[in-house]
C-alpha cells in the first residue's frame, strides 16, 4: 500500500526543499573557501603595506624636522608639518590594529567554520538520510500491515475485534505518517538555520574589521541594516517559517525545539522512542482495550500491552517452534517472558514495569 495521504506528500515536498538547502550549502562552500584564500593574501599586502607606509612616515618625520630647524621661513612650517605626520603616524597604527583583525577576526574564525563544517554538514547529511529512509521503510510496513488488517476486516464483515484492528493500523499509520512529516520539517528548519548561521557570522567578522572604514564614507545605515538582519543567527525570518509552512499539509503542525543544533539532537530514534511516544501522546492511537499512560496501574498494561506485541514478532521469526509463554506478577510489578525454542534454552526473562 503506498501511503498518499498529505502529510506523506508534504513530507516529500519537505525532503526535496532540505535537499536543496544541503546543495546550496555545498556550493557555496568552495566560494567560502576562495574567500579564505583572498583574505590571506589581502592580510599579507597589508602587513607588506604597513612597513612601507611606516617606513613612509618615518622618513617625512625627519623632512618635517628639519623643516622645523629652518629660519622663520620654514620654522612655523616644519612644525606643522609635525603635527600632520603624527596624525598620519595614527592612520598607520589604526591600520595595524586592522591588519591584526583580519587575522584574528576574520582569518581565524573562518578557517575555524570551514573546518567544523566539512563533518558537522556531512554528519547532519548523513543523519537525515539515514532517518529518511528508516521513515519510509517503517511507512512502509505500516502500510502492509494496514492492507492486511483491511482484507482480514473484509473477509470478516461485522467482526468488532477485525474492525478494531483495522482502525488501529489506520491510526498508527496516519500517525507514522504525521510523524515523518515532523521529522522533516524540524530537518528543513535545520539545514535553514546552518545555512543562515554561516552567513551571519561572516558579516559579524567581517564588519568588526571595517567598519570604521564604512562609517568614514557614510555608511553607518548600511552597516546597522547587515548587522541588524544578521544580530540572532539561530532565528529563522519569517520568510523561511513560511516556506516551512505552505509546504505542510496543515501549517506548522508540530513545535520545533530551539536549543537543537544538530539533527541527532532533533529527532530521536524511532526504532527506540516512535513506539512510545505514539502510545503516549496520541490515545487514538491505542490498540484496542489498552487505556491511555498516566497512573502506575495504566502504565502497567499498558507495557504489558507493549509486550504482547513483541511476541507476535517473536513468534513469527520462530514459526513451528514452541511460542513463548507469558506470566504477570502483578504484585512485584514484573514480567517474566518464558521463552522455549529451539535455538534458545528455556529461561525466564524478567521485564519490570
Amino acid at each position: 500500500m503506498s501511503d498518499s495521504s498529505p502529510s506523506t506528500i508534504a513530507s516529500d515536498a519537505l525532503q526535496v526543499l532540505t535537499e536543496q538547502v544541503f546543495n546550496n550549502i555545498k556550493l557555496a562552500t568552495p566560494a567560502l573557501e576562495e574567500l579564505l584564500k583572498a583574505s590571506q593574501k589581502y592580510h599579507i599586502a597589508m602587513e607588506q603595506s604597513n612597513i612601507a607606509a611606516q617606513n613612509f612616515v618615518d622618513v617625512i618625520g625627519k623632512v618635517a624636522v628639519t623643516a622645523s630647524r629652518g629660519r622663520a621661513a620654514t620654522h612655523a612650517l616644519g612644525q606643522a608639518m609635525q603635527n600632520l605626520v603624527s596624525k598620519h603616524q595614527q592612520i598607520v597604527t589604526n591600520r595595524e590594529d586592522q591588519t591584526r583583525k583580519i587575522q584574528t577576526q576574520l582569518i581565524t574564525p573562518l578557517q575555524k567554520r570551514l573546518r567544523a563544517e566539512l563533518k558537522s554538514l556531512a554528519k547532519m547529511e548523513e543523519d537525515f538520510k539515514t532517518m529518511t529512509k528508516q521513515f519510509k521503510s517503517e511507512l512502509k510496513k505500516a502500510g502492509q500491515v494496514t492492507v492486511k488488517a483491511q482484507k482480514t476486516a473484509a473477509k470478516k464483515d461485522g467482526d468488532e475485534r477485525a474492525q478494531s484492528a483495522m482502525q488501529h493500523a489506520l491510526k498508527a499509520m496516519l500517525h507514522k505518517s504525521k510523524s515523518y512529516e515532523s521529522f522533516n520539517q524540524r530537518c528543513l528548519r535545520a539545514t535553514l538555520i546552518e545555512e543562515r548561521r554561516r552567513y551571519c557570522y561572516l558579516m559579524d567578522n567581517y564588519i568588526s574589521v571595517f567598519e570604521d572604514d564604512f562609517r568614514f564614507i557614510g555608511s553607518q545605515d548600511l552597516v546597522k541594516q547587515v548587522l541588524d538582519l544578521s544580530q540572532e543567527p539561530e532565528k529563522l525570518p519569517e520568510d523561511s517559517l513560511e516556506l516551512i509552512s505552505k509546504n505542510g499539509s496543515n501549517g506548522l503542525m508540530f513545535e520545533v525545539p530551539d536549543d537543537t543544533n544538530s539533527l541527532r539532537d532533533i529527532e530521536p530514534s524511532p526504532l527506540t522512542r516512535e513506539l512510545s511516544e505514539r502510545f503516549h501522546r496520541d490515545h487514538a492511537a491505542l490498540p484496542p482495550g489498552c487505556p491511555p499512560g498516566g497512573n502506575q496501574v495504566s502504565n502497567r498494561h499498558f507495557k504489558l500491552q507493549i509486550i504482547k506485541f513483541t511476541l507476535v514478532a517473536i513468534r513469527a521469526k520462530y514459526k513451528g517452534e514452541k511460542t513463548p509463554s507469558i506470566n504477570v506478577d502483578t504484585d512485584s510489578s514484573c514480567i517474566f517472558i518464558s521463552l522455549t525454542t529451539k535455538s534458545l534454552k528455556k529461561r525466564d526473562v524478567p521485564y519490570n514495569l
